[in-house]
């Protein structure tokens, strides 16, 4: 196990994450209301507080790779909480203490710059 999230409660728990250049795994906490940034021995370093409860993914952008954003669900709310509390289900961006690493590209599964996220064709499975 890297790492143990204790934060989140009952109803949430580590989500989305990313990876800074220094090789630190960013983590979002979902019904937690916060990222999570752990070092490569799986160390919490630091607790960074968003705007909603129910953050989803960190991902590293702009020129330099040195803004977060973070994605936020709203589906957990009901009708009324969605009213009173309108950043949820919205996206949040900070200056990142470091920057992140750039996507990584793979060559020959859905085209020529395809992202490791992707999934091979039907062909291919």
């Amino acid at each position: 196990m890297f790492a143990r999230v204790e934060e989140g409660g009952q109803d949430g728990g580590p989500d989305g994450a990313a990876v800074d250049r220094d090789g630190f795994h960013w983590c979002a906490v979902f019904s937690g209301g916060c990222l999570l940034r752990f070092d490569p021995h799986g160390r919490v370093e630091r607790r960074v507080a968003v705007p909603m409860q129910y953050p989803t993914m960190p991902a590293f952008g702009g020129e330099a790779l040195d803004t977060v954003f973070v994605t936020s669900a709203a589906w957990p709310l009901s009708e009324e909480d969605r009213r009173r509390r309108s950043q949820e289900g919205g996206l949040f961006a900070f200056q990142a203490p470091v920057p992140g690493l750039p996507a990584t590209r793979v060559h020959g599964l859905d085209g020529p710059s395809a992202s490791a996220t992707s999934h091979p064709p039907p062909s291919a499975r």
